[in-house]
């Protein structure tokens, strides 16, 4: 690798690690929702309408997160965005899930660095410290129920358990609700 690219990925990863630094350990303790939506906004996150982001979520590459309108990430949890994550309308990120969009190849010699989106749909429940891991789309409606780790894909409108998550049964949900976060100061 010549000098020059060398310098500028040394660059953009310092200014990668600023930014994380300053996304996660100064505006995710702000008691104010609107300044850190301004925040995260200004790095490049797309928030829709009516969603929360709630105190002491840690977030990375920012600007490849997007939250459709509706939606509760409560506190603490953990929003990986380089490989892309898209999570929909009125759904319920429950406190302590880990979302992890990128990770390592076990196999590689080289321990390559692999990236893969996650994709959320609309009227998903993920239960309380739920793992979602890098390729996961959770279709519509359905929940990851607590302490549960999901890698893949899912059926529309299921509930999802265990480690690994399995298929448990329907959800039976009738009809589809519109979620309506309120809280200004979480």
């Amino acid at each position: 690798m010549n000098a020059p690219i060398k310098m500028v990925n040394i660059l953009k990863r310092f200014i990668d690690a600023l930014i994380y630094i300053f996304l996660n350990y100064f505006i995710a303790y702000i008691p104010s929702w609107m300044i850190r939506k301004f925040f995260y906004k200004l790095f490049g996150m797309k928030i829709g309408r009516k969603t929360r982001i709630y105190m002491k979520c840690i977030v990375r590459a920012p600007w490849k997160i997007e939250i459709d309108e509706n939606t509760v990430i409560n506190e603490n949890c953990y929003l990986d965005g380089r490989g892309g994550l898209k999570i929909g309308k009125n759904t319920s990120i429950s406190f302590f899930t880990i979302i992890i969009s990128a990770s390592h190849n076990s196999t590689s010699q080289k321990f390559d660095y692999i990236k893969s989106p996650v994709i959320i749909k609309d009227n998903v429940w993920t239960g309380a410290r739920s793992i979602i891991l890098q390729g996961t789309t959770l279709e519509d409606e359905c929940i990851l129920a607590a302490g549960s780790t999901l890698k893949g894909a899912t059926e529309k409108g299921y509930i999802y358990a265990g480690i690994p998550a399995k298929k448990m049964k329907s959800r039976n949900l009738q009809g589809k609700y519109i979620f309506s976060p309120y809280d200004f100061f979480r």
